[in-house]
């Protein structure tokens, strides 16, 4: 994986960004897609609907970060739950507010508490 600094203006700091590296070793396919990137960073401190350094939505990042394994203990809050795509009780990683992301089967759902009540259960109200 390759990884560089660089300024967020919407952190107004530096921050790290990577790019999974494709297949190098014989017997593998190469991929038809040149890697996305991944903002290694990616948390609550990331307030906006859009990326200013990708320009795509926050949720997108967020789910690359959690398909590719590298969100950190800080980057993806996670809540137990149904996933309504597998009908299995998994961890669901917290993509935007209000929507999880299904670590075995790949969907993106709404959550069924709304983001304030959410809010106030992780913060022991």
């Amino acid at each position: 994986m390759r990884t560089k600094r660089a300024f967020c203006s919407a952190r107004d700091q530096d921050i790290t960004v990577a790019w999974p590296d494709a297949p190098l070793h014989p017997g593998q396919a190469m991929a038809a897609e040149a890697p996305e990137p991944l903002c290694l960073e990616l948390g609550e401190r990331c307030t906006g609907d859009m990326c200013p350094i990708f320009r795509i939505p926050r949720v997108e990042l967020a789910v690359r970060l959690a398909q590719a394994g590298l969100d950190g203990p800080d980057s993806l809050r996670t809540r137990e739950g149904d996933c309504l795509g597998c009908g299995r009780h998994v961890e669901l990683k917290i993509v935007d507010p209000g929507y999880g992301w299904c670590p075995d089967c790949h969907t993106v759902q709404p959550l069924s508490v709304p983001p304030e009540e959410e809010d106030k259960a992780l913060a022991g109200a």
